[in-house]
C-alpha cells in the first residue's frame, strides 16, 4: 500500500488521492456523518477536500488520512493530523470523520491516539488539540479517551457561517 502515513493494530493511515473521490464522496455527503460541520460536501468540494490534503502532506507531511481497516480491507474514514490557528495562535490537531457503519468500534479513539502520539514524539509537539462542536458527544468522548481535556471555546467559521468550537488539549 503505497503513501502510508501511520500503522496501529488495525488500522492503516495512508494519504488519500483522485482515486478515492468515491469513499470519500460517500462520507463527506452523508449527513449523518457531516452532521457537526453543519454541510455536506458537493463532488467539487470533495475533489477540493482531496487537493488541499495532498497539498497539507507536501506542507506539513501530515493532514487527515484514509484509515484502511487491515482485517476488513476497506475505508473506515478519516483520521489525522491538521493544521490549526486559534486567536491567531498555531496547533497541531487531530481530526477523525468516520463511516457511520464503523461508528462506536474505537477506530477513532486508536487512530486519534497513535496521530497524537506522532505530534508528541517524531514532530515535538507540545500540545495537540481538538475542536469540537459542542453537540458532537461522541468526537468529545475520543478526545476525552484519549487524555485531552476541554479548555475553552471559541467561535469558529466554518462555511461561511460562525460555529462555537469547544477545545480539547493534550500536553506532552
Amino acid at each position: 500500500m503505497e503513501g502510508v502515513f501511520l500503522e496501529t493494530k488495525r488500522l492503516i493511515l495512508r494519504k488519500m488521492s483522485m482515486e478515492d473521490f468515491s469513499i470519500l464522496s460517500t462520507m463527506l455527503q452523508d449527513r449523518e456523518v457531516m452532521y457537526a460541520w453543519g454541510y455536506t460536501f458537493t463532488d467539487e468540494q470533495v475533489y477540493s477536500w482531496i487537493g488541499r490534503m495532498n497539498e497539507n502532506y507536501e506542507r506539513y507531511g501530515y493532514a487527515y488520512f484514509l484509515a484502511w481497516d487491515k482485517q476488513l480491507h476497506e475505508v473506515i474514514g478519516q483520521i489525522g493530523l491538521l493544521p490549526e490557528e486559534i486567536e491567531g495562535k498555531k496547533y497541531i490537531g487531530i481530526g477523525y470523520i468516520l463511516c457511520k457503519k464503523h461508528w462506536g468500534k474505537g477506530y477513532a479513539t486508536e487512530g486519534a491516539g497513535a496521530c497524537m502520539e506522532y505530534a508528541f514524539r517524531v514532530l515535538g509537539a507540545s500540545i495537540v488539540i481538538a475542536d469540537i462542536r459542542p453537540e458532537n458527544l461522541s468526537s468529545r468522548a475520543v478526545a476525552e479517551r484519549v487524555g485531552m481535556k476541554m479548555v475553552g471555546e471559541y467561535d469558529k467559521i466554518v462555511n461561511g457561517r460562525e460555529m462555537t468550537h469547544l477545545v480539547y488539549r493534550a500536553t506532552n
